[in-house]
């Protein structure tokens, strides 16, 4: 199990972060806590799964977490479980989306939204077909999606919703096994209160990676892409991802900062670069076809 915690800036309302790779014996860890727990029913069910506390009134510790497993050859190679910061500190949003049969439709499975109560009605009662809106986009895509500006952004079809609760940014993860859609994992967040600094999505090519899209909420220029930058195979979050066959972190600059400003790696990058990153593979059958990064 990797963790990042102490390591995420303070002004995100990323509360911690933790990655499983799972084996022949299932999940391997020494303590069984609720994010531990939210995993193993990830692996149980197949599928994203979301923990909320029975009465959110802000004063916990999180307020909520999503798992996230990765499917790699018809099985889940590792786990993602995200927690944000309960809703006193800010507004964030976790959504789960499913099929739903015999429809190419999706429709909300759980989702957890803080205060956001309109945003969560609208939610509630709108389905997505296939290729439509976030969740549909990437049911159609096999890949990880960003929407970013969501206020205005024609492709996310709940943007009064957004507009009013102040969200900015959206990321839509497939979890696929074979040809069938599991679910799609959605994290949302605000321009108060951003989970991550950035959002890159990264399609595996011959020679590498190409940055396929992305988002930032904080991340000095300096550090930000353009949409033809890429990277070699074994370098960067995406190269990390690849070698390691499974989600994985990292706190090493070298890695967080690959093909960015290199001028830019001095004593004072932690106000300015990223600190820490997460990658998230999607694979067909057992060939890594992108990979979703976060920046923190």
């Amino acid at each position: 199990m990797e963790t990042l915690s102490s390591t995420l800036n303070d002004d995100s309302l990323l509360a911690e972060l933790r990655t499983y790779d799972i084996g022949d014996a299932g999940i391997d860890v020494d303590q069984h806590d609720s994010l531990s727990n939210l995993a193993a029913k990830s692996l149980a069910t197949g599928t994203a799964e979301l923990l909320t506390p029975p009465s959110d009134t802000g004063s916990g510790e999180i307020g909520s977490a999503l798992a996230i497993p990765v499917y790699r050859a018809g099985r889940i190679a590792s786990i993602v479980v995200m927690s944000i910061k309960p809703k006193t500190v800010g507004a964030g949003v976790f959504e789960i989306w499913e099929p739903v049969d015999p429809y190419e439709e999706v429709k909300l499975r759980s989702g957890y939204f803080a205060h956001l109560e309109r945003f969560a009605n609208v939610s509630s009662f709108v389905r997505f077909e296939r290729g439509n809106g976030l969740p549909g986009q990437v049911w159609e895509s096999k890949q990880a999606v960003i929407h970013d500006d969501l206020p205005s952004h024609v492709g996310f079809l709940r943007a009064a919703g957004a507009s009013a609760g102040l969200l900015q940014t959206a990321v839509g993860l497939p979890i696929i096994s074979g040809d069938k859609l599991k679910s799609v994992a959605v994290v949302i967040s605000s321009e108060a209160t951003p989970i991550a600094k950035g959002y890159e999505v990264w399609n595996a090519v011959d020679d590498g990676f190409t940055l396929e899209g992305a988002a930032y909420q904080g991340l000095d220029p300096a550090f930000q892409l353009s949409r033809d930058a890429k990277l070699e195979t074994d370098t960067g979050l995406p190269g990390l991802a690849a070698v390691h066959a499974g989600a994985t972190t990292t706190e090493n600059d070298a890695i967080l900062l690959a093909g960015r400003n290199q001028q830019n790696l001095s004593s004072d990058m932690g106000s300015a670069g990223p600190t820490a990153g997460l990658a998230i593979p999607a694979y067909r059958d057992n060939k890594l076809t992108s990979v979703m990064t976060f920046l923190f």
